[in-house]
């Protein structure tokens, strides 16, 4: 079995730093993952989960390195601004 957590953190890092389009898409980030890991179009038991790949995504971007672009960021705000609203509607 392979040492998924150092390669998958390594290749979403160079992704996200080389590849524009893979700081706001996890489909995108996820496939040239999987094919600079030399995967196949089937995912083998050992590939790394997407769960895994997107979770070194939000790592790396957590301390502010390779963001995604502003209309990513002003959807996430936005969600995350109408997802505050709806938690007033009910109580905790």
């Amino acid at each position: 079995m392979r040492n998924n957590v150092i390669k998958v953190r390594d290749a979403v890092a160079l992704l996200l730093a080389e590849d524009e389009s893979t700081r706001s898409k996890d489909n995108v980030l996820v496939q040239k993952v999987y094919d600079l890991m030399g995967y196949s179009c089937y995912i083998p038991y050992d590939a790394p989960s997407i769960e895994s790949i997107t979770r070194a995504r939000r790592k790396i971007q957590e301390k502010g390195h390779f963001l995604p672009d502003d209309n990513v960021v002003d959807k996430r705000r936005q969600a995350e601004n109408e997802m505050r609203e709806i938690n007033t509607w009910y109580p905790q």
